[in-house]
């Protein structure tokens, strides 16, 4: 088996920016090393610095101290164009030329391998064809950007990178416009491109795909950084932390953050059938409940499945009465006996 080799190392690296009077830390004193073929996430608040982590790696902003070694060589010693054949970016900011096809898009990929005219090859033709197709964008090739979703634009940008075809590829916030189906199709197709050899780097704020894609997710919490796999992260407490809101707390079960309810109203939930429960006490939990064992002096749900219905039956204060829907059975929890 071969090993995986170090393409990026940082060493007491850290990211900010300069400011009046003086600079502004984000990020202090991270080492660490990316290898290849990695998919690795980064995940924090708003203003923490994810995007500046991006930037800096990008070179559109310099460290504040510290130094990043890509393949033992410092980042400033590469030039623009030996860089620019080793990482590819795609930034938040969608292209504005709308006049511009989206197979003219992609091909801009190509250009730190051509002549100093910008001729395309047949070759390249070929690799801008498999990028736009691997996105799923074969049926809007020839269409103007401004004609496009604003999904599509960011599956766009994505092909480009793929047309670069560089090792490593950094993506800001790459599922920001997308829908959730694509959301988790990008998302899969990152971690193909990771699986081929790829270093994949991106930011995001989706919790879903920190927790279920990325090799190693890197978390930025009160300036610093921690990092491992997604599920060292959530046994460590480092994800939890990042959530840290009042009135709402990280399940370690499910990896949800999900409401404290304020007035703590208790209720029982029974049943055989192992999904129709989760959903029911998801919903409960949503209108403020807290689950707890069977108890006569708070109300109970009994959930009754057969192979084509299932009915909720509550049972409290000698009120008996059965719904057809969890809709039903919340609204009338809520509105009707039981308020807080």
């Amino acid at each position: 088996m071969s090993k995986q080799e170090t393409i990026l190392k940082f060493v007491d690296a850290s990211f900010g920016y300069y400011s009046v009077p003086d600079k502004k830390i984000l990020i202090k004193n991270f080492s660490g090393e990316f290898k290849e073929g990695e998919f690795i996430a980064i995940i924090g608040r708003n203003g923490t610095g994810k995007s500046t982590f991006l930037k800096s790696l990008v070179r559109l902003i310099p460290l504040l101290n510290g130094e990043i070694f890509m393949k033992d060589k410092s980042l400033t010693q590469y030039s623009l164009s030996e860089y620019a054949r080793i990482v590819s970016f795609v930034s938040t900011d969608l292209p504005r030329s709308g006049a511009m096809t989206v197979y003219e898009l992609v091909s801009l990929g190509r250009f730190p391998y051509t002549n100093w005219l910008g001729s395309l090859t047949k070759d390249d033709h070929m690799i801008i064809d498999k990028s736009i197709e691997s996105t799923n964008l074969t049926s809007l090739r020839e269409k103007p950007l401004i004609q496009i979703s604003d999904g599509e634009r960011q599956r766009a940008m994505i092909a480009r990178t793929l047309a670069q075809d560089t090792p490593i590829i950094i993506l800001d916030e790459p599922t920001a416009f997308l829908d959730i189906p694509n959301k988790f199709e990008l998302a899969g197709l990152l971690a193909k491109l990771s699986s081929s050899g790829k270093t994949i780097i991106i930011s995001t704020h989706d919790t879903g795909i920190a927790l279920r894609f990325p090799d190693k997710l890197l978390i930025i919490n009160d300036n610093f950084i921690t990092f491992g796999s997604p599920e060292d992260q959530v046994l460590k407490g480092e994800f939890r932390n990042i959530f840290q809101v009042p009135g709402f707390h990280f399940d370690y079960f499910t990896a949800e953050i999900e409401i404290i309810p304020e007035n703590k109203r208790n209720i029982t939930v029974t049943g055989s059938d192992e999904v129709s429960l989760i959903w029911t006490k998801k919903a409960l939990k949503r209108a403020g409940f807290k689950m707890e064992e069977k108890n006569i002096s708070h109300p109970c749900i009994d959930i009754l499945t057969d192979r084509e219905t299932i009915t909720w039956k509550l049972n409290y204060n000698n009120i008996i009465k059965e719904f057809t829907s969890i809709y039903e059975l919340i609204s009338f929890i809520k509105f009707n006996f039981y308020l807080p």
